[in-house]
This record gives structure tokens, sequence and C-alpha cells, in this order.
């Protein structure tokens, strides 16, 4: 049976900046250029780790003692609410009670009590009768409500998103952003660390290893005053140094970052620390998903790959997190030679009821645009029918290409809506197969540092098509580079990853060897071993790592079925049986389960047990003919 490669370690989705001293090598004169080759002593020079990122977080509580007109405005605000415990209580604003059917004979359920919360898959069969139901609790609700709600289950630390998502536009629950109808992860989606920092305000992290956390993950929910002013502990124990009022404790020397006091791209990348995503976000080395802290740049903690036409819509419609991309396009940004940044329209403290929208956008507007009263061309009725919306005819709204049900503002500031059907304005990022890096950062980085980047992002395309060549490719740029970076999780992964894919099975294993002893629990390179002992026909050594993967993950149903197989051929064919169906009550849907459930069962002589397996796949194959294997 052919092994499926499915990384959930250091190159997993990503979601979402290094401090200029002591941070990297010394910045060369050919900054930006990658050397095929050069000086060997040079490439083996290794690279000073990074300095730790300042912590001290008091949380928005210690801040609201103070700024307590801010802290209750903010309240108004989506991201003070961006994280939501589920319990207790109804399920945010949306009904209790609720089902869905996302193909004919498979319905989704939602249950909310006082105590609990539950969702559901239900797969009956064409006459109606129950195949399984599968219930599993949900804790936590991501989202303001303002698009919608999706939910998280915290398995002890680990969490995971569930199939169910509410819909505020389309004021439905429906599959969740991502799920194909016929074929989906279900209830096993791992919510990786690019994720939870973009949607959470502070993490309980289980540094051993990505993606893990405390049994209580979650230290302050949702985003906070810290994340664009900077952790607040110094700041506090400043101001309680002063015996005075608060008037008199204001000083250039005080700790805490106020955003207005940077310069206009320091202030946006605030905001990019989350809302530009770009094809593909690779974290510079030593540094981690939740390394940002105000006044870095974005490059100091990402390098954020651009291109193709993501800013750009021939159909109305956008990817969901494409406003940055939309911004650079726009009349507005380029002519204002960097004057203009998120907050010149956002306010980041409160957020404008719908009552107030209209006339708080055109009050933004006419601040640049004085003369815009006197200059409209659009005829009076057509203008009185929005209520003079600026908004409404120059920042119409886009279908959102990759989240069903939603909608968002047209970010390119269109001179008129006809003007939305093609680019209003030559695009600055790059198309096609040659992605750039974020604000031209090509030039910020010092060779070695970009030959990173650049082969991390090749692994990752690598690593989602399963092409040898790309891989390939990765590997020449990412072989020479341990030397340079010899504690890199990231990087040690990847050639792990891209060794496996053209064959160098052995270099793998070292590569996956040094980052277990780096990160004890993880799961990538633990995953890695395991494949690699199954190549190497070791079933002894690979059922050691599957039940290392177990440990660390009892909820993925595809380990179960690996060590299934790996105790079939030690013979162990009972052990065999239960680890499949272990696998089966995860996922009780699985028609690679039961085939392999079948074929072990005949083959032990369970020739009662192998006709319900094969009756049951039957079943469910009539109700999911299509679902892939």
């Amino acid at each position: 049976m052919s092994v499926r490669m499915r990384r959930i370690g250091n190159l997993s989705c990503a979601i979402l900046i290094l401090w200029a001293a002591g941070c990297d090598e010394p910045q060369p004169k050919e900054t930006g250029q990658i050397r095929e080759g050069g000086d060997e002593a040079a490439m083996a020079a290794p690279v000073s780790r990074p300095a730790p990122r300042p912590q001290g977080y008091v949380g928005s509580k210690a801040c609201a003692e103070c700024h307590e007109e801010i802290a209750a405005a903010y309240q108004s605000h989506p991201m003070a609410h961006s994280m939501i415990g589920t319990l207790p209580g109804p399920v945010g604003t949306v009904q209790q009670e609720a089902s869905f059917d996302s193909i004919p004979g498979c319905a989704y359920e939602v249950r909310t009590t006082e105590d609990s919360v539950t969702h559901s898959e239900v797969l009956r069969d064409r006459d109606g009768e129950l195949i399984y139901e599968q219930t599993v609790p949900v804790d936590y609700i991501v989202g303001s409500g303002k698009r919608g709600h999706s939910y998280l289950i915290n398995r002890e630390g680990l969490l995971f998103m569930s199939p169910i998502t509410w819909y505020t536009e389309g004021q439905r629950f429906d599959l969740s952003p991502g799920y194909a109808a016929d074929s989906h992860p279900r209830f096993g989606r791992r919510l990786s660390d690019g994720c939870l920092t973009c949607h959470s305000g502070l993490m309980a992290r289980d540094k051993t290893g990505p993606q893990r956390f405390s049994a209580t993950p979650f230290i302050e929910a949702s985003i906070g005053c810290e994340r664009c002013h900077g952790p607040g502990r110094k700041h506090v124990e400043f101001q309680n140094s002063f015996k005075s009022d608060l008037s008199d404790s204001s000083s250039t020397s005080d700790p805490i970052v106020n955003p207005s006091q940077l310069s206009s791209q320091l202030q946006d990348d605030i905001c990019n620390q989350c809302h530009i995503l770009g094809i593909k976000r690779v974290l510079r080395y030593g540094r981690t998903e939740y390394d940002f802290r105000p006044g870095d740049r974005l490059i100091d903690i990402w390098a954020t790959f651009v291109g193709g036409d993501r800013g750009e819509t021939t159909s109305n419609a956008t990817p969901a997190v494409s406003q940055v991309e939309q911004m650079h396009l726009s009349r507005c940004a380029q002519k204002s030679n960097g004057r203009m940044t998120c907050t010149s329209c956002h306010d980041p403290h409160r957020s404008p009821s719908p009552e107030q929208r209209v006339a708080y956008y055109r009050s933004r507007c006419l601040e640049c645009h004085v003369d815009a009263e006197a200059s409209c061309t659009a005829p009076h009725d057509e203008r009185h029918a929005v209520q003079n919306s600026c908004i409404e005819c120059h920042m119409p709204r886009l279908r959102a290409t990759d989240v069903p049900h939603t909608s968002q503002t047209d970010h390119r500031i269109l001179r008129t809506r006809s003007a939305g059907q093609h680019a209003a304005n030559p695009s600055p990022f790059s198309t096609g197969m040659d992605p750039k890096l974020f604000q031209g950062a090509e030039s910020d980085l010092p060779p070695r540092a970009l030959r990173r980047v650049r082969g991390l992002l090749l692994a990752h395309m690598a690593n989602s098509n399963g092409n040898p060549q790309t891989a390939r490719q990765a590997l020449s740029l990412l072989e020479p580079l341990p030397a340079s970076f010899p504690d890199d999780t990231e990087l040690l992964d990847a050639l792990g990853t891209v060794s496996y894919l053209v064959g160098e099975y052995p270099s793998a294993r070292q590569y996956w060897l040094k980052l277990n002893g780096l990160q004890s629990s993880n799961e990538s390179a633990v995953e890695g071993l395991m494949l690699v002992e199954r190549r190497k026909e070791n079933s002894v050594g690979a059922l050691e790592y599957v039940d290392r993967l177990i440990d660390l993950n009892p909820w993925r149903e595809d380990f179960f079925h690996q060590k299934s197989h790996i105790l079939n051929t030690l013979g162990r064919d009972a052990e065999s049986i239960r680890s499949a169906e272990q696998g089966l009550e995860l996922n009780p849907g699985s028609k690679p389960i039961l085939r392999w459930l079948i074929e072990i069962c005949e083959e032990s002589g369970e020739n009662s047990k192998a006709e319900q397996f094969r009756i049951r796949l039957g079943r469910i194959s009539r109700v999911r003919p299509d679902q892939p294997p």
C-alpha cells in the first residue's frame, strides 16, 4: 500500500519580525543576491541566533485600570471578540439547535444546552437508516461574528477545528472554509500556530513542539491591547514609579509602543502581521509565529511571498484575506507617498456602529478629498439612494473566493464601479511562478537568509504537490545551509521532507533525527522517521515511532491505520485489527480503513467481522460514491 505524505509540522499552513541588533549576519554589500556555490568558509560559519523576544505581558484588564474609556470603546471592535469560550450559554447569537446537509444523506447538527455545545456528523443510507453518528463537544468560538463563527475542539492542549461554521451574511450554518462537501478533514483539522497567533490574544504554549499548548490553551482569549502596543509590564512599572498624577508621568522613556509615533511602514506592519498572508509566509531563522512585537518590521519575523492576482478581481470575487494587496493597487495609497496607512481609515480602538458607518468612512475620505462634495459626478438620486456613501460606490462588496457566504470590501478604492472589472493599476506584485517578497524585502535579507526562505518556499510547494523536481530545486538551495543555521527546526524539517520526496531516505532520517533531538514532541519529525523505517521495511522500528505518534496525537485516524499495517507485517493480526478499529472510531466513514479491515479480517479468518465491514462499506459507498480514498 502506498504511503501518503501528510506533513503537519513546521511546513503546515499558515495564516500570519527580528530586532535590529544581533539578529542575523552583518548586511553585506551584495544584499539579496544568491550566489550558487560561493565562499564555502562563509557558508559554513554559523549565523547568530536572534535574541529572544521581549515578554512581560500583563493582559488587557491591567491596561483598562488606567485606560478605562479606550478599553470600553474597544469592546465595539471585532478584534476584542476574536476568540470566545462557548460556555456557558448559547452559541453566540445564533439558534441553539440547527442542522444542514452537505450531500444527500450526510447531515451536520448543532446542539446547545446550558452545560455543553456539541457538533455532530450524521450519515444515513438511501433508506434513511443510520450508518453512524459522531458527536464532539466544542469548546471555543473563533471570530467576532461580523463575518461568522467557527468552532474549536480542545483535546488536552491539541486544538482542532469543527467542520461546522456559522456565516453571518448568509444567516446559516454550513461547512467550514476549505471543506469540500464530499471529502474533508471532519473533526481532525489541526489548528496551526499561524492560525492561532492571529485569532487569539496570548497562548499557553508547550514549546516541545509546534501546535502544542497547555490543557487550558488561552492565557488571553481575544486580541488585546498588547498586540498593538507590546508587552505592558515595563510600562506599568514605569507609570507606577511616578507619585504624581498620570499627566505628569508621560515621558519619551516610557517603554510602551505608541504606534502613532512609528513610521508609516512600521504602523502598517502591526496590521500586516495578521492581514497579509500572501501566497506563503516563511518564518525567519530562530523565529516563531508568536514573535512579532510592535515596532518590528514584518520581514524581521516572516518572509511573506506575494504574487499572482490576489489583489485583483475579474469576477467580482477575491480571496478573503487580500485587503493589503488590494490597497497597494489603489491610487490613494500609490499617490500618498507612504502617508496612507491602515489607520487612515480604520480606528484600531473602536468600530463604528451600522448607523454611524456611512458618515464615519465618508469623513475619513474627506480628510484627503476635501473637494469631493463638489467634484463627485454621480447623479444626485444615485448618491441619495446610498445615503451619500463614498464606500458604497468606490469600495463595493466583493465575494470571498475561499470563504463561502461571505463578502469583503474592495480595498482597491476604485474610481468607478466598472473599474472593478479589471485591474485599476499595474500590480506591484509578481505573477506566475516567480513569487516576490512583500515590500521588496529581498534587499533586506543577507544572501544566506534569502537562500533559506526561497528554499523553504520551494519545499512547501514540493510537499503540497509531491513534485520530485520541485523537491530537488529546494534541496539544492537548502542542502548547504545546516552549517549556517545549525539548530534551525524549520530548515531541518524541510530538508527531511524534500530528501524523502526525492528518495534520499538515509539523509531524510538524519535530518529528522536531529529535529527530534531539538523538539521531542515535533510530530512532523516522528512521522517522518516512521515513514523512513517503513521504507526500510524495519517494522519493529516503525512500530516504535508510530506508537510515539499516537502518544503525541491520539486523534489522527491515519496513525492508527499505519500502525495496523505495521502490526500486520509483524504477524500480530488481532492487534492489527484492533488498531484499524480505533482509527475507524475516529473516522467512522473512512473507506480506506474499512477496505483494509475487510482484507485483514479475511486473512485472519474473522469472516463474520469482514462481512460486517463489507456491508458498512457498501452502504457508505452508495451515499458517497465519489469520495476519494
